[in-house]
Parts: C-alpha cells; structure tokens; sequence
C-alpha cells in the first residue's frame, strides 16, 4: 500500500525528495511506502528544477498555481499533504488559510509541516498557540515539535518547529523521534563534493561581517544568508560556498539537478527543507501508522530562541 501525498508551497523539493527517500516499512499491520501525486507553486522556475528531480516522467504533476486562486476540489486524491509556513510573523498567516482549506475539504490522512523557527517573544507565542488550536480544531490530532536539525546527522544549526497532524478520528498520535547523531561537521559534509561549478570570485566583493564556515562543526542555518550569500565564505578560500557546496550541507543528494539560474537555484537551495530531515520524520510517521516503535521524546515547542 501506498500513502500518496501532495504539496504546496513544493519548490524546489526538499520534503518531497526527503519523502521519496522514506524506506518502504512493513509490519503485522501492513506495508506502506510514499508515493508523490502533486506538488503546486506559484515560482516557475522552481518548478522546473521540482519536475526535473521529483516527477521527470509524469512533469504535469508540477502545477503551477497561486494557491489563493486554486480549486482545491479539482486536485488529486491524496492521503497526505506536505506543506511549509517558514515565517512564524503576520506573513505566515496569510498562506496557512489555505492549507486548512485543503485539509478541512479534502480530509488526508495525515500532514507535515515546517512552521518555522521558534517563538521569540509573546505575540509570536500567542501567535503559534493560535494557529495550533486552528489546526486541531480542522479535526486533526496534532504533534508539534522544535527540532534541532544537526541532532538528526545533518551538518547544519538549523532549527525548526515542524507540525504533524494525524486525522483525529483514526486514534493514532505522532511522537517526535528522538535524537540519534552527533553533529556532522561541515568538513565531512563537503569532502568530495562534485566540481564543475565556477564561481568568480574576483567579482564578487567581500562582504563586510563575512562569515566563515567552520569546518569542524555544523554550518549555522543557511537561511540566514539568504540575503547575502556570499556572505558565508569557506575556511580554504575566501570565496562563497557554490550551489552544490550548500546543496549537501541542506542534505541534497548529489544527483538532484541543480542546472538553471545561480541566483535562482542558490536561494532555493538555501530556503528549501532538508530532504534528510523529511526522511526522518515521514519514516516516523510511517511507522505510527504501523504501530512500529521508535525512540521518541516528549513534543516540545520551546527553544533556545525564546
């Protein structure tokens, strides 16, 4: 059996390559692997690098389409949705409505989301508790959980608050598993990393405040670079990171496609869910279906950023 999922918000396809990479898991319950169905953005040239790694063969499963104008009756069966709120401001609030309009129509059996980081003062405390009581009330039994990201193998400081919902009527309950690694370092991170892409330095001017990467512990979240990322140098060479170079400290495997506009592709990259992350947790929530056990922790939204 397969748990088809859809996504939006899906460029450039960190969660849904992370969610092609869960294992197929069996159990006295049954058997179950992830199966993509849609993903829908409205950016057109992510969506090309979203077709090109998640669906080469079946391209018209990357839809391009504002979700505020989307028939959701019109999508494809799905029994999970993927989606990402990154801004924990006002902002997020603007695209949350319409995931809920999906969820409250459509009834998947399960969600994942990235909500992003966490609250840093009571009006975003306030505003996370709201937002989660909105959720649960869809109908969904909810599960939300600060993780650090460098805990689960991979060589970044990014840290995150994810969202898992499980339809309420099904009795089932997410638990968010339990830290399993020592940090990667961004040395064995970038050991081997394919050549080919050139960066000119020589026109590119140093930015004042530059960051270093370290190479003996995890790299800070990319997506503080964002803006600026020439502003992350590396140890060897005073020059930025290429787009490859970020791709595997974001877990990307080398064989996703990253052709298509630097600039483009570059803040993609740096924005996009780790696929190694989504693995870990889509793997644990296979599992909760299954009834396989785990080891797991007590959910947690509180973080060092408060």
């Amino acid at each position: 059996m397969s748990f088809r999922f859809g996504e939006f918000f899906c460029v450039p396809g960190g969660m849904a390559r992370g969610a092609l990479d869960t294992p197929l898991m069996a159990s006295s319950a049954g058997c179950l692997s992830l199966q993509h169905a849609w993903g829908v953005d409205v950016d057109r040239a992510g969506l090309e690098c979203y077709r090109r790694n998640i669906c080469p063969m079946l391209p018209g499963r990357a839809i391009c389409a504002d979700v505020a104008s989307l028939d959701m009756g019109t999508l494809p069966e799905v029994d999970g949705l993927l989606f990402g709120i990154p801004d924990p401001g006002p902002r997020g609030g603007t695209l949350l409505p319409y995931c809920l309009d999906f969820l409250r129509l459509r009834r998947p059996l399960w969600f994942l989301a990235e909500y992003g980081r966490a609250p840093r003062n009571s009006d975003e405390r306030r505003l996370l508790s709201q937002r989660l009581d909105i959720l649960r009330n869809a109908g969904y039994a909810l599960t939300p959980h600060f993780f650090r990201f460098e805990e689960y193998g991979l060589a970044q400081r990014r840290h995150r608050i994810v969202l898992v919902g499980i339809r309420s009527d099904l009795g089932l309950k997410f638990v968010p598993p339990a830290p399993w690694s020592g940090p990667v370092t961004a040395d064995a991170a970038l050991k081997g990393v394919p050549a080919g892409e050139i960066v000119d330095i020589c026109a590119k001017p140093r930015t004042p405040g530059k960051a270093v990467l370290d190479p003996q512990m995890p790299a800070d979240d990319l997506s503080v670079f964002a803006n600026e990322p020439s502003a992350l140098r590396h140890w060897k060479k005073d020059r930025e990171l290429t787009i490859r170079e970020l791709a595997r400290l974001q877990s990307f495997p080398d064989s996703f496609d990253l052709s298509g506009s630097p600039e483009e592709i570059r803040s993609l990259v740096i924005e996009a869910f780790p696929p190694a992350m989504a693995a870990i947790l889509l793997e644990a929530l296979i599992k909760t279906f299954l009834r396989i056990g785990y080891g797991a922790v007590e959910a947690d939204v509180r973080g060092e950023e408060e």
